[in-house]
This record gives structure tokens, sequence and C-alpha cells, in this order.
């Protein structure tokens, strides 16, 4: 068994003597699916509505969504593989259309490429003992010897199933004592697998601090609410407070003018300041009744002539 060093890169491959390979004839395809749940079946059925429904396609499953068929001839063929995808409108199916070079009935093909050895012994650092370690991740075709002289990588001709899977350590056992050597597909060795980086774990400070930030963000709401009803009320206030002085003048006014009806007395002209804004202010002149009269008159701050008072009554 060959290329059993690494995960699901096992095979054998068996020499036929009077046999060689068979390449294909042309005709072969690869119809990877893109989008749809796929069969044998239903890629045979899509395949005769699509293009020859008396051919026998002969569909064979490659892969999870990956199937080979043989073409009636290479017009269709060709036609189809320029495609970047083909839809299939009986079971709603999107695929792409290769060529392919397997021969008919073969279902899948060696890869053929060169890897690289780091780490091999001194002692192991010949052609023979090469072949055997390389055996672990494939059929050898051939040794690089020059790579053999020096302390460098010794590089490999293999066959495989996918040369670039055949990376990693493996460990051999020379005389007992064990080695590590490494493999690694020339012109992919300084590539490396980008690092994931893990979600930023939350830990309990954190979250202290957030509950700290919610709390610091309502005792703000409160402050704010409390100075705004704080101004509300004061201006409350001095409204009332303006009304009040406004009814104590007028009842003092109006507790005047009744005493000099009591008593008698000739009316007099008194002028009465009234806390009104963005009004004049106003002078009023008692009533005594009978033949007196009352007048009213504007402030002489206001730049007008002051108005005189005059009675028609008899002394």
């Amino acid at each position: 068994m060959l290329g059993y060093g690494f995960p699901k890169q096992g095979f054998f491959n068996l020499k036929v003597p009077g046999t060689h390979f068979q390449q294909s004839a042309g005709n072969m395809a690869r119809i990877q699916i893109i989008s749809g749940d796929a069969s044998v079946n239903k890629v045979e059925e899509e395949l005769k509505n699509l293009v020859d429904s008396k051919w026998d396609w002969k569909v064979q499953q490659a892969g999870a969504q990956e199937y080979l068929v043989s073409f009636p001839n290479k017009t269709f063929l060709d036609a189809l593989s320029k495609s970047i995808s083909i839809e299939l409108a009986l079971h709603n199916l999107r695929a792409k259309v290769t060529k392919s070079e397997l021969a008919p009935g073969a279902t899948s093909m060696l890869q053929t490429g060169w890897v690289k050895m780091y780490n091999v012994p001194d002692c192991a650092r010949n052609v023979d003992s090469v072949k055997a370690i390389a055996e672990l991740a494939g059929e050898v075709v051939v040794v690089d010897e020059l790579s053999l002289i020096g302390e460098g990588p010794i590089r490999v001709k293999l066959n495989g199933r996918d040369i670039s899977k055949l990376k990693g350590f493996v460990q051999v056992f020379i005389n007992k004592a064990g080695y590590e050597v490494r493999f690694a597909p020339e012109g992919m060795e300084g590539k490396s697998q980008p690092k994931m980086i893990p979600p930023k774990k939350i830990d309990d400070d954190s979250e202290e601090d957030e509950d700290d930030n919610v709390r610091d963000t309502e005792l703000e709401w409160e402050k704010m609410k409390r100075q705004f009803e704080a101004k509300e009320k004061s201006s409350h206030l001095e409204k009332q407070s303006g009304g009040s002085s406004y009814k104590g003048k007028t009842q003092q006014l109006a507790e005047t003018q009744l005493d000099n009806k009591l008593n008698g007395d000739t009316p007099s002209l008194e002028i009465i300041q009234i806390n009104i804004p963005e009004h004049r202010a106003l002078t009023s002149l008692p009533s005594t009744g009978g033949g007196g009269i009352g007048l009213s008159r504007l402030n002489a701050a206001d730049g007008r002539p002051p108005l005189t008072a005059k009675s028609d009554r008899v002394p």
C-alpha cells in the first residue's frame, strides 16, 4: 500500500503486465453540481433531455457532487465545457461541465508532482532508503539524486491521490531510532493555513464595567430630570408671585375707594403702577358716585402729555 502515511491518501496501484494507461477518447466529461440535489438518475435524465435522449450516458458518481459521463460526440462536449455553468431544468440543478482525461469506466486518476522531504538523517540519504520513506506519501516516480548531496531537503517525484495534501510530519524508525521527517509539496513550503482568531471572551470584569456604565447613565438622567423639575417649579412660583402682587394692589385700591365714599372726601387723582409685562402702566381715578367721574390716563413716561381731571360737582 502506498501513501498510507497521510489521512485518506492511501491507495494500491497494480501493475498489470501487457497493459498500459488508456487515455480518454476525448468525450469523457466531469460534471460538478453547483446547486441542487443531484443523483445518478437525475443527472442522466437531465442529459437525455438536454443533449440526446437515445444515448447511453453511463453516468458514474465520482464524488459527493461530481459525476463522470461519456458524451456522444465532441461537439456537444466542447459547447457545454465553454459555459461557466448550465441550468438543468427538470430537477432544478446548476452544474459545470469540464473535459476529463479519464478512460471510460474510470472514476479517478492519480496526480503526479514533486515533493520535498526534510530532516532525513545522513544514514538514509541514499536512493533506496529515500524511496522507502517516500512511499509513505505515494508512489515514487524518480528521486532527484543531486538533492541527496548536502544538508538540504530531498526532492522526490510522486504519484498520489492529492499532491497538495501531502504535507506534515511522519515518524520514521531507522535501526529502532525515530526521526520526524517533514513532507511538503514543492512550491507550497512557505504557505500556511490562516490563523483563526478566537472570539474575544467576555469576562466578569467587562460585565462589571458595562453595569457601571449603565448605572452612571441612569444617575445622570435622574440628575437632569430633577434639575428640569426644579426649574419648572421655580418658574411656576414666579408666575404665582406676580399674580398675587397684582391682586393685592387691586384690593388695596378698592378699600381706598370705599373709605372715600364713607368719609365724603373729594375725589383725588391717584397713579397706581401695575406690574403687567408688555403693558402700559395705568392710572385710575376713583369714583365717588353721584356727580363724580372716574378718569384714567397714560403714564407720563410714554411721552404723551398728561391729562387733567375735572369735576362738574358743585362744592
